[in-house]
């Protein structure tokens, strides 16, 4: 009965060893196929000319969107640059305008107080402020649009 015993266990034991074998191999395959998959066995990998032209396909996109919004970026800050600039200019002749613009409206409502000569005298210094104002706007403005820079 010893010997019956033995031999169970000896049968146990082979079984279990191929079993372990078994299922070592099949951990040892799907490691081998997923290392093939993502292209790291260039070697043993008959895909991996694919794989690494697709990689160099997708970093020179990255590079080239990289590229892309840094010059997108750049010309966003030079455009907010010259309109800043652009309002920087402006901002006095068009105060002035408005200052003007309203003087104008004031005199087409006719002040009983203020006698016509008065009120033509204040009428032609507005015109000429107006004149002065339009000249130092037309100055300070390219036919374009863009801001002239004058040292100052």
């Amino acid at each position: 009965m010893h010997s019956t015993q033995l031999v169970i266990i000896a049968i146990g034991m082979a079984l279990g060893l191929a079993a372990l074998a078994y299922f070592i191999r099949r951990i040892i395959l799907r490691a081998l196929r997923r290392s093939y998959a993502t292209g790291h066995n260039a070697g043993f990998n008959l895909q991996s000319k694919k794989a690494k032209q697709q990689r160099e396909q997708i970093l020179a996109l990255n590079r080239d969107l990289t590229r892309l919004t840094t010059q997108h970026r750049q010309a966003i800050e030079q455009a907010q640059a010259k309109y800043s600039l652009l309002i920087q200019h402006l901002t006095p002749q068009l105060s002035e305008f408005r200052n003007i613009v309203n003087g104008l409206l004031d005199l087409q409502r006719p002040d009983p107080r203020r006698s016509y000569m008065k009120q033509r005298a204040h009428l032609i210094r507005h015109t000429q402020d107006l004149e002065r104002s339009c000249q130092a706007l037309t100055n300070c403005v390219h036919p374009n649009g863009t801001a002239k820079v004058t040292a100052s």
